[in-house]
C-alpha cells in the first residue's frame, strides 16, 4: 500500500501548488502550517453493527496534515490542505458479527484516509493576538478498509483490505493566536464505495464452519477533526 500512498501524497502536493491563484510576487502573501490532532468518526463511519450495510466500525483515531493559503483580498484566502487519518476498528464490530463478547486477540487493523482538498477561507481579526476564520474546500477522498485477522473464543475474524475513492468537502472553523499556533474543528466527509472479502469461520475439535461474506458496500467516512498547529 505504500506505493498509493506515495502516489496519492504526491498528487496532493501537486494540487497544493497547481490551486495557488495567480499573483504577483508584491501582492501574493502565502501561509504554511502542519497540524496534528484526533480524528473522531461521524455517523455510519462510527457504527459498530456489523449488519448493517453502511457500518464501517472506525474508532477514534489520530490526523496528521498540511496547509497552504494565499491571499487572494483582505479577509479572503484560498486554501489547499492534504490530510492523512488512522482509525483502527473497533473490536465491538468484530463482536457484532460473531456474536460473543469475549476478549479479541490479533490484529484488527484500521482505516486509513487521504484528503487532498482545496477551496476558500475566510479570516477575522477579534484582537491583535486572536483572528477567527472559517472555510469550506472540496477534493478527494482515497480510503482503505482495515484488514483484520482476529480471534474471538471459537470463532476467527478476517478480511482482505480493499482501495477506492470519492469525491469528498471539508468544512473548518478555528483559531489563530499571534499569527503562528492555530486551533481548528474540520468535518470532512466523502463516501466510497468498497469491494472486499471478510471471512468468518466457527471451530469446535471435530467440527468447522466458515461462511465468507463477499462485499459491495458504499461506506460514508465522515471525520470530525480537533487539531493543533502551526504556521512557518
Amino acid at each position: 500500500m505504500s506505493r498509493i500512498y506515495f502516489t496519492v501524497l504526491a498528487v496532493g502536493l501537486m494540487l497544493m501548488f497547481a490551486s495557488v491563484p495567480a499573483m504577483t510576487q508584491e501582492e501574493s502573501k502565502i501561509d504554511f502550517g502542519i497540524n496534528a490532532g484526533l480524528a473522531l468518526p461521524s455517523g455510519d463511519f462510527g457504527s459498530t453493527n456489523f449488519f448493517s450495510d453502511n457500518a464501517g466500525g472506525a474508532s477514534t483515531g489520530f490526523s496528521v496534515g498540511a496547509d497552504l493559503g494565499v491571499l487572494i483580498t483582505k479577509g479572503l484566502s484560498w486554501w489547499t490542505s492534504l490530510f492523512l487519518a488512522f482509525n483502527a476498528l473497533n473490536e465491538e464490530y468484530v463482536q457484532s458479527a460473531t456474536g460473543e463478547s469475549g476478549a479479541i486477540s490479533g490484529e484488527l487493523g484500521s482505516w486509513s484516509t487521504v484528503w487532498p482538498l482545496t477551496g476558500i477561507r475566510y479570516a477575522a481579526p477579534v484582537s491583535e493576538q486572536i483572528e477567527l476564520f472559517g472555510g469550506v474546500q472540496v477534493g478527494m477522498l482515497f480510503g482503505t478498509t482495515p484488514d483484520p485477522n482476529a480471534t474471538q473464543g471459537n470463532y476467527r475474524f478476517s478480511a482482505e483490505s480493499a482501495s477506492s475513492s470519492a469525491v469528498a468537502f471539508g468544512f473548518t472553523g478555528g483559531i489563530v493566536l499571534n499569527k503562528r499556533f492555530t486551533g481548528s474543528l474540520r468535518y470532512m466527509t466523502g463516501q466510497a464505495t468498497y469491494k472486499y472479502k471478510i471471512t468468518s469461520s466457527f471451530s469446535v475439535p471435530g467440527f468447522t464452519s466458515t461462511t465468507i461474506y463477499d462485499l459491495e458496500a458504499d461506506h460514508p467516512s465522515s471525520l470530525l477533526q480537533f487539531v493543533v498547529g502551526v504556521r512557518f
